[in-house]
């Protein structure tokens, strides 16, 4: 009885000195001065109108989003167009004999780029003959992609083009404070069919945000991996990746495949892979997730524009230092590859 009452405290020990140095190191680190909002920007104190059917949304107009670096250099200075259904416009005719929903969050809306420098501007300036309608928004996911497409929204078309990553199923949570009230949640039922269950408002209503908190800290005692405890719950950082929540992104994608065949229209998914070592607590792989959505019945395309996500070059970002956003050369080779998987 005495040795195992020492183990354990040799243990719990151990665990309260690695937690002390992770909060030393984050305390006593001093931070690197980062990027700031100009004056002159409209973004994003008067940008953003909550609560709204999916959750963030932005009012109809025209507005400036402007940031400097602490140089005084600017990083970005553009400017987004509105419409009037909330969802950034993209010039071109309407009256063309085919059209591609867009899908996705930043990556897609065009974070930090003009109108033109856009995935769904650059897919058109290969494509004439398609009409383009740009779904993304900051933030998105998958799951904002089908509550779209289950909304009375105007998505007819021939093809829905859905822009995602692995770190997509991190947005599908509800954190108190962070995500929007109005934000959709699915879950899977009994039948383990993916199923609209409210809001994220709701959801923390319904104290579920709290039962994942505790699953967290029962999953990482179970890993035996407590040093990690101020990063997972205090911090939800990217290591907090459960298999749970992957298979639900990988379920919700697949029903919007089902949705998209059922409509008569293509389905294509344009995936960037996340770095190595996010699925170092999982079962997935970037691999392992792509064959699970083809064979959900979509079309895949590999847009990460290099090998794996360490080793993205510099010039298919914003700004290599303080936005991290895809360039307009990202957007023009990945619509490129779109482009010529629909014409081939």
């Amino acid at each position: 009885m005495n040795f195992v009452l020492v183990v354990l405290s040799l243990f719990f020990s151990l665990i309260i000195f690695e937690l002390y140095l992770q909060v030393v190191d984050e305390v006593f680190t001093t931070p690197k001065p980062g990027s700031i909002w100009a004056e002159d920007s409209d973004y994003p104190l008067n940008y953003f109108e909550q609560p709204l059917e999916f959750g963030s949304g932005a009012r109809p107009g025209t507005y400036r989003a402007h940031k400097i670096a602490p140089n005084g250099l600017d990083v970005f200075n553009v400017e987004y167009d509105i419409g009037s259904d909330g969802f950034r416009t993209t010039s071109g005719k309407i009256d063309v004999a085919h059209r591609v929903n867009f899908f996705g969050g930043s990556f897609t809306f065009g974070e930090a780029l003009q109108s033109g420098e856009t995935l769904p501007s650059h897919f058109k300036s290969f494509l004439s003959d398609y009409y383009v309608k740009n779904f993304g928004f900051h933030g998105y996911g998958a799951h904002e992609a089908l509550a779209i497409l289950e909304s009375d929204h105007d998505t007819k078309g021939d093809i829905n083009f859905l822009l995602t990553a692995p770190w997509h199923a991190e947005r599908m949570r509800c954190i108190a404070g962070s995500s929007s009230s109005s934000s959709p949640v699915y879950r899977l039922n009994k039948y383990d069919k993916v199923m609209r269950s409210g809001n994220c408002l709701s959801e923390i209503n319904s104290g579920n945000s709290f039962k994942r908190d505790f699953h967290e800290l029962t999953y990482i005692v179970g890993g035996s991996k407590l040093a990690t405890l101020y990063n997972r719950t205090s911090k939800r950082k990217a290591e907090s990746i459960r298999d749970d929540e992957i298979d639900l992104y990988i379920k919700v994608i697949a029903k919007i495949s089902f949705l998209s065949k059922n409509r008569g229209q293509k389905f294509i998914v344009g995936y960037i892979k996340s770095e190595n070592d996010y699925f170092k607590d999982t079962k997935f792989s970037n691999s392992i997730i792509m064959d699970r959505i083809r064979k959900a019945g979509a079309h895949v395309i590999d847009m990460t524009l290099s090998v794996d996500a360490e080793t993205l070059l510099d010039k298919y970002v914003v700004h290599p230092e303080y936005e991290r956003h895809p360039s307009s050369l990202a957007n023009y080779e990945r619509a490129k590859l779109l482009s010529d998987f629909v014409k081939n």
